[in-house]
């Protein structure tokens, strides 16, 4: 009998033996294998260095989109949710995947430090065959550009042309905030800005656009000057429509009530301005159009005098404003 129990003892040793991994997995405490799940980062701390501040740490929660600003034992001791339109700044720009061949910074001109994106969409596209500004991108920058823009067959968008270093490529750049607007019309209407104001364009300033702008189109641009009855200062500048214009004529009414019925009677006139493009002959630019003929700038100015304006310009290229 007691032979057969020592059998028995050594076989089923030797087939736990047998069973085990190394000969001390049997005397090895029992274990559950458990898989590591890795959850995503949720929460992001940033430390203050100053440590004479209350707030030590300042902790952004994912889940929630809020920001937690955070005592020495970690406490909250202010939570801060993030505006709706603020999320966008947390997330994926949705439109990347059109512009992927360019660059996913394509939505802010690829320099996402010094322009800013609070529309999802100040960079216009000028509608060459209908006259009419496109806002393409909203920018904190202290002026304005009309961008050069390829269209995209594929995706029916039109993309913003940038360099080898990613930089806009423009056609008109430093235009003073004010002038530009979403949806306005060069060609088919007039138009009129106040200027010299707080948040408005200077006079010096439309003179540098309206030049660009002529440069631009390839055509004479004109309009007039106007100012407050009682001062000599100007107030408002008017410019006409350019759809029947040519490079070394333009057509220009003093219409500036058909777009500010408002001003009628609020107003005096004071300067008549047009352009001269350089696709024209830098002698012809720099004078004054019938000279020698009748017509032309001469006639236009003997014909505005009796209405009341003074002064008489013409603006062109690498030149201060001409007096004739």
């Amino acid at each position: 009998m007691k032979r057969q129990v020592l059998f028995l003892s050594m076989t089923t040793f030797f087939a736990l033996n047998a069973l085990a991994q190394t000969p001390y997995d049997n005397f090895a405490p029992e274990q559950s294998v458990k898989p590591i799940i890795e959850m995503p980062k949720m929460h992001f701390k940033v430390t203050n260095t100053n440590l004479n501040s209350e707030i030590r740490s300042i902790e952004f929660d994912k889940n929630t989109l809020s920001l937690n600003l955070l005592n020495e034992s970690d406490s909250v001791l202010k939570s801060i949710t993030l505006n709706p339109n603020d999320k966008k700044f947390t997330s994926i720009d949705p439109l990347t995947e059109k512009y992927y061949h360019i660059s996913p910074y394509a939505y802010c001109m690829n320099n996402p430090i010094r322009y800013i994106d609070p529309n999802g969409m100040d960079v216009y596209r000028f509608d060459d065959k209908t006259g009419e500004m496109h806002l393409f991108l909203q920018t904190d920058d202290d002026f304005d550009q009309i961008g050069r823009f390829k269209y995209d067959k594929k995706t029916d968008t039109y993309v913003l042309k940038t360099n080898k270093n990613g930089e806009v490529r423009t056609r008109i750049d430093n235009i003073e905030k004010g002038i530009l607007s979403d949806g306005m019309n060069f060609k088919t209407n007039a138009n009129v800005w106040e200027v010299g104001g707080q948040e408005q364009p200077t006079v010096e300033g439309f003179q540098n656009f309206a030049i660009d702008f002529s440069e631009m189109i390839g055509r004479e641009v004109a309009g007039f000057y106007f100012s407050d009855p009682e001062q000599n200062d100007v107030s408002y500048i008017h410019m006409g429509k350019y759809e029947n214009n040519r490079y070394n004529k333009s057509h220009s009414t003093p219409s500036i009530y058909s777009v500010r019925p408002d001003l009628y009677g609020n107003i005096a006139p004071h300067t008549s301005w047009h352009t001269h493009p350089s696709t024209a002959p830098l002698a012809d630019r720099l004078r004054p159009s019938g000279l020698t003929t009748p017509g032309g700038d001469m006639e236009h100015k003997q014909n505005h005098v009796p209405q009341g304006f003074h002064t008489f310009i013409i603006l062109t290229k690498g030149y201060p404003p001409i007096l004739y």
